[in-house]
């Protein structure tokens, strides 16, 4: 798999060798689909690790190996707005590392590593980081302020953020992509949307947490594709 650092700040477009790798990812085998390039010098597989470590604890805290209770969840740091407005920040970030139960730590550690670990691979580790993070932060943010009273904890604010990287790198690659590419790409984005659709009207689900983050993911990776309308809008003003 190729990598670049992406250090050009004149390109205006994803270069050759990006779209090269988004195309053959509707090539690879089953495994390599859904963990592509999987490796121990990978941060995200580590982020994984940690997420799984921070759930066990959080299990034996609640004296429950089946699931943390939520007392622990907002002792560890679950967002809940009116303790955010008390100045406990670390409830934006906290979350990102907190899981309701197993069903909701592995779908978002599988969604998050078959994004993360091609992600990672197209861009430095700082900026994969900041999308990962920011995309959390954003999501978190918004939740409390659209819905403050809501306890929300979970990786998925983050995995929203790189859902919108991913679809928009698509998106500016499309042209260049090859029929057979173009199909796989057009199936996935079709099972993230339903999957999207599904679980936002479960009233447990954050629904603004994954708005926040797709929308910061997706602003992220315009800005670090140099995205041509982006470029043109900085220009005028």
């Amino acid at each position: 798999m190729l990598r670049r650092d992406w250090e050009n700040e004149e390109i205006a477009h994803l270069s050759p060798e990006t779209i090269e790798l988004i195309d053959s990812n509707s090539k690879n085998k089953f495994y390599d689909i859904l963990f592509p390039e999987i490796s121990l010098n990978k941060i995200i597989v580590w982020i994984s690790f940690f997420q799984i470590i921070i759930y066990i604890i959080s299990c034996l805290l609640s004296e429950n190996l089946a699931l943390p209770n939520v007392q622990i969840l907002m002792f560890l740091g679950a967002t809940y707005g009116p303790s955010i407005k008390q100045g406990e920040l670390w409830r934006l970030v906290f979350p990102i590392f907190l899981h309701a139960n197993w069903w909701h730590l592995i779908i978002n550690i599988i969604c998050i590593l078959n994004l993360g670990l091609v992600i990672e691979s197209k861009y430095k580790s700082s900026k994969f980081l900041l999308i990962y993070f920011l995309s959390g932060l954003t999501g978190n943010v918004l939740t409390t302020i659209c819905n403050p009273c809501q306890l929300a904890v979970g990786a998925s604010t983050s995995g929203f953020g790189l859902i919108g990287c991913s679809i928009l790198e698509i998106f500016l690659a499309w042209k260049n992509l090859s029929k057979k590419a173009k199909k796989y790409y057009i199936f996935n984005i079709c099972v993230f949307l339903i999957f999207f659709l599904f679980v936002s009207f479960s009233p447990t689900v954050d629904f603004f947490g994954h708005i926040g983050g797709f929308l910061c993911g997706a602003f992220l990776a315009c800005h670090f594709n140099k995205f041509v309308g982006y470029d043109l809008y900085r220009q005028k003003n």
